[in-house]
């Protein structure tokens, strides 16, 4: 899914979140439309939140605006230093068995 803003014939943007289908795209949502510059990006700031609610999914945010933690950094974070090691003491111990055999 993601979010279109398309032009209307009376000249305001419709902020709409689209499904891709195969090569066809389906509106499942439409946000709401204005003529403002600032209603659209806050119309398109609104989609952005109900993404993940549609689709059940949550979005990771990569690149983060505000100081909030970068996704990279909690990943780094949550590794267990433990099961790295045992990974590699488990893969010498075949290396070492299998030359004494």
């Amino acid at each position: 899914m993601f979010i279109r803003k398309k032009r209307n014939a009376s000249g305001s943007i419709s902020v709409q979140i689209i499904e891709k289908i195969g090569r066809n795209n389906k509106v499942v949502q439409t946000i709401g439309s204005s003529k403002d510059e600032i209603e659209i990006e806050l119309l398109y700031e609104e989609g952005l939140k109900l993404i993940p609610q549609l689709t059940k999914q949550p979005i990771l945010n990569l690149f983060p605006n505000d100081n909030s933690e970068n996704i990279i950094d909690t990943f780094v974070k949550n590794l267990s230093t433990n099961s790295i090691v045992c990974k590699y003491l488990l893969k010498i111990n075949v290396i070492i068995s299998s030359k004494a055999s």
